[in-house]
């Protein structure tokens, strides 16, 4: 059961990554997280025993008036 959690955890940043890279491609930013509460997103989401949540990812236009971008 490790195994595949650990094997199944890697391909979803396989798809992380095409997300943030569609994303850019659009002109929409994109900031994956990582040390987030999983079972709090779990539980908010409603997601059963049978997924668990591995990273979250922030999509969304920056303010125009962002001096830090």
């Amino acid at each position: 059961a490790d195994q595949i959690m650990n094997w199944s955890t890697r391909q979803v940043y396989i798809a992380l990554g095409q997300l943030m890279t569609a994303a850019a491609t659009l002109g929409i930013d994109a900031c994956p997280m990582e040390g987030i509460a999983n079972d709090r997103y779990d539980e908010v989401l409603k997601i059963g025993d049978e997924y668990k949540t591995v990273v979250a990812c922030a999509l969304g236009y920056r303010a125009s008036d962002d001096h830090t971008a």
